[in-house]
């Protein structure tokens, strides 16, 4: 508690002094060690002056479900009115995804979110942001925009339907398919060879012999061609 006290009141210095930032991290780190109310109240503060209107928001509203009793309850109007204009002012993605597989994920700014939110009201910071759809490691396609405090903004993105030749995870770099397809034509190439004389033993060395000389001169691999598959005190306040 001690610690958590100290961290508060350096915060509280760095907030008068206006260096948001510090104060941010401050608040941050005593609100860890001690979940006090009046910490979380000005950390949300300390963020809204950073821009980071959601996390400033969610902290109003943590503060609001816990501050009922005691010291913190009297500061509850000032932070419904301050969480009311945090709201108003932060801006809005709408994501609309065409295509795609199920297994396909959709990352903000390199974070997965719930593929339920696309085609929802995302709130995010103002700034500029990132959306993709990412596919095993692979990105299959993006949007890059900026928002303004108030925005409301759609991004369309396209995924094409999963490859059904290839695993899309696979092991092996672009690099190495020429040698994995010379590889799999010379075994597609040993069982026809295979099956060639099976055929022989039953219908005579003379169709064999027609067959393993037809393998040789066209280049024959199978019908499917070389290499596929089918596959928690309240020492103050400062606003």
């Amino acid at each position: 508690m001690a610690t958590a006290r100290t961290l508060f009141e350096s915060g509280l210095d760095a907030a008068k002094k206006k260096e948001w930032a510090q104060a941010r991290d401050l608040f941050a780190r005593s609100y860890a060690i001690a979940e006090v109310p009046a910490t979380l109240l000005n950390l949300a503060s300390a963020q809204v002056h950073t821009g980071q209107l959601v996390a400033g928001a969610e902290n109003y509203q943590r503060f609001l479900s816990r501050a009922h009793t005691g010291p913190a309850a009297r500061y509850r109007a000032e932070a419904e009115s301050a969480r009311a204009k945090v709201l108003a002012r932060i801006p809005h993605v709408r994501i609309e995804l065409q295509g795609g597989g199920p297994d396909d994920r959709v990352e903000i700014d390199d974070r997965a979110v719930a593929r339920a939110v696309v085609g929802t009201r995302i709130p995010l910071d103002p700034g500029p942001h990132t959306v993709r759809v990412m596919r095993g490691a692979n990105e299959v396609d993006r949007a890059s925009f900026a928002l303004e405090e108030r925005d409301e903004h759609s991004v369309r993105l396209v995924a094409p339907p999963p490859s059904i030749r290839q695993p899309v995870d696979s092991p092996h770099s672009a690099s190495e398919s020429p040698a994995r397809d010379a590889s799999s034509a010379r075994a597609s190439r040993r069982r026809w060879i295979g099956i060639s004389i099976g055929v022989a033993v039953v219908i005579g060395g003379v169709l064999a012999a027609v067959l393993l000389t037809r393998d040789r001169d066209d280049g024959h691999t199978g019908n499917l061609g070389p290499g596929r598959v089918s596959y928690g005190f309240d020492p103050g306040l400062s606003w």
